[in-house]
């Protein structure tokens, strides 16, 4: 993918550049334990994770449009267990930018494409006590799912428990339009 344009972002490939911004807007706790447990001690570590991400392939840059600046991180992953028409998504974003509908915009332009490439099903999960990210999945239209137990150890040895929420594809295009695929 080379890149899909919003009104106010642009959801790219990370770059090596981008890590002054990830290092100066993302690496707080406060972004980094809800995103999955992980913690950035300092710039090499920033660093080893941006690189890490690249290669992955499966994250994307949130850009702002006009500058380019990362504000954030997003992908839609298949996970092995998964059926091929299923992905869950995952999602990070600078403290700085937090409330100003920047998730919900990149995921509507993410979920369509995904949609329209024949994606049916979308995971979404959050830990409990994240309750941002959970008002960002019942925006878009997820539905409760489960909860599970003990699903995820942090690099700082914390346990997490997890919410589970899913969206269909035919659930997006009732609530937000058909895509006209």
């Amino acid at each position: 993918m080379d890149e899909l344009l919003t009104p106010r972002l642009r959801i790219r490939p990370l770059r090596d550049a981008d890590l002054d911004a990830m290092w100066a807007d993302m690496s707080a706790p406060e972004v980094t334990r809800p995103a999955g447990g992980y913690l950035l001690a300092d710039r090499s570590a920033c660093a080893r994770r941006l690189t890490a991400m690249i290669q992955q392939g499966s994250n994307l840059a949130v850009a702002l449009r006009g500058s380019d600046q990362l504000i954030g991180t997003i992908g839609l992953y298949q996970i092995p267990q998964y059926p091929p028409y299923r992905r869950m998504v995952g999602f990070a974003l600078g403290q700085r930018y937090w409330g100003q509908g920047y998730i919900p915009e990149a995921c509507h332009a993410l979920f369509r494409l995904a949609f329209s490439r024949g994606v049916t099903e979308i995971i979404g999960n959050h830990f409990i006590g994240n309750h941002a990210s959970q008002r960002v999945l019942e925006k878009l239209g997820f539905l409760y799912r489960e909860t599970l137990y003990d699903t995820f150890a942090g690099q700082d040895g914390t346990h997490y428990d997890e919410v589970s929420y899913l969206l269909t594809r035919q659930r997006y295009e009732d609530l937000f339009g058909t895509l006209g695929d």
